[in-house]
């Protein structure tokens, strides 16, 4: 008798013990499941938090304000290195009128990103204006140029800034900026307008359909000659701008396919004009597209003419832009250098 009672002493105490035991492996969050009386090695590692390594990073876009560069989500630890690092330039870039052969600029654009080159402030003037505002804006490449190729497509019956034109451009191309305003775009926009009374309009806020059809219909009240506005260094520099470049796809002598003696006299004198026009220190950039200039510029047909020069001009330009940031990021590293040692 007395060996049975000590045996079942015995077996209660056991089971206690391992009770325990289970209560120190399992937390508050395991109560009312029942604790096995054995843990091993495997439900021990098992029953560790398995934290997730993060791996995230996050992307400056190409539309977005500021150099186009990968940055780690974490924040690298800071070094000690007295090495000093010239910053990135700001770019500007103005755009010339061309209806059909600003599609050129698309290209330009496109070789820039590849290149690793952020434009941070776009103008233009006639339809370099519209592609100003798109590549400011959120659209892609390919959406750019689908929209605008669908553009020449449904306008082509019509006298370029024609009401009726407008109205096309409005319902397929204006509309791509929904009901943003320019100022939130990714990079900074101004668009420039003639007025009446002989000066400049610098459009910087406001809804882009309000903007272009003060814009257009200006030229059509307008029949001085002077729908399009020349480059004007200083309102880039007094927006932070270094370098600024100007592209230019109108030659001598423009030709249109349908009659327009007002357009064509327009275009005419600012092509005349735009080298008077420029005043440019050593860090503008002047770049021309003139291949296949004898072509109307307001025919869908004729791109096919020069659309392959335009890609290759486009590839050498964007490489003789990068050797230009190269060599201001060296003198200006060499500036920081000499003022440092002058202090």
């Amino acid at each position: 008798m007395k060996k049975l009672f000590f045996c079942l002493a015995f077996t209660m105490l056991f089971s206690c013990s391992s009770s325990h035991l289970g209560k120190v492996f399992y937390n508050a969050s395991s109560q009312g499941q029942v604790a096995p009386a054995f843990v091993t090695d495997s439900q021990i590692e098992s029953s560790k938090k398995i934290v997730p390594s993060i791996a995230e990073s996050s992307y400056l876009s190409d539309n977005s304000f500021g150099p186009s560069k990968e940055f780690p989500f974490v924040a690298s630890p800071k070094t000690h290195s007295s090495e000093v690092k010239a910053r990135d330039p700001i770019i500007g870039v103005f755009l010339g009128p061309g209806l059909q052969r600003t599609m050129v600029f698309l290209d330009l654009f496109k070789e820039l990103q590849k290149q690793g080159i952020s434009v941070h402030v776009l103008s233009g003037t006639g339809f370099g204006n519209v592609i100003a505002g798109l590549m400011a804006s959120e659209v892609s490449f390919g959406r750019a140029e689908w929209v605008l190729f669908k553009f020449w497509n449904k306008s082509k019956n019509y006298e370029a800034y024609s009401k009726k034109w407008y109205g096309v451009l409005e319902d397929i191309v204006l509309k791509e900026f929904d009901n943003s305003d320019i100022q939130s775009f990714g990079r900074l926009v101004f668009l420039p307008s003639a007025m009446n009374n002989g000066k400049k309009h610098f459009f910087k806020i406001g809804k882009p359909r309000d903007i272009f059809k003060k814009i257009f219909f200006q030229l059509e009240r307008n029949k001085r000659e002077n729908w399009f506005i020349h480059f004007d260094r200083e309102v880039f520099l007094k927006r932070g701008v270094d370098i600024i470049i100007h592209v230019n796809v109108l030659g001598s002598e423009v030709t249109l396919s349908k009659p327009n003696d007002f357009l064509k006299k327009a275009l005419d004198k600012f092509a005349m004009e735009k080298k008077g026009s420029l005043m440019f220190n050593h860090h503008d950039l002047y770049f021309e597209f003139l291949e296949g200039e004898g072509v109307s510029i307001d025919s869908l047909i004729s791109r096919k003419k020069w659309e392959k020069d335009g890609q290759a001009w486009a590839r050498r330009t964007a490489k003789r832009v990068r050797d230009v940031i190269k060599v201001w990021k060296e003198k200006s590293l060499k500036s920081k250098d000499f003022n440092g040692k002058g202090r």
